[in-house]
């Protein structure tokens, strides 16, 4: 992103944009942000399972 922004700026370097170089480096982006949503999504529900077998031990020990 900071790069586009840049290249913005400067006039003359925007004919020198290399376009399927740029192509992929956007999909190389999507893909990072998608893989990390995934990991973000995975750390989510282990979290979530861990506070409900936390929530369980609790229930468990207020029987005791």
């Amino acid at each position: 992103m900071k790069h586009i922004r840049s290249v913005s700026k400067l006039p003359g370097v925007a004919a020198d944009i290399d376009i399927p170089a740029l192509i992929k480096s956007s999909a190389g982006a999507v893909s990072v942000l998608t893989v990390g949503f995934s990991i973000a999504k995975l750390v989510s529900n282990v979290n979530n399972q861990i506070n409900t077998l936390a929530g369980q031990l609790d229930l468990e020990n207020k029987d005791l």
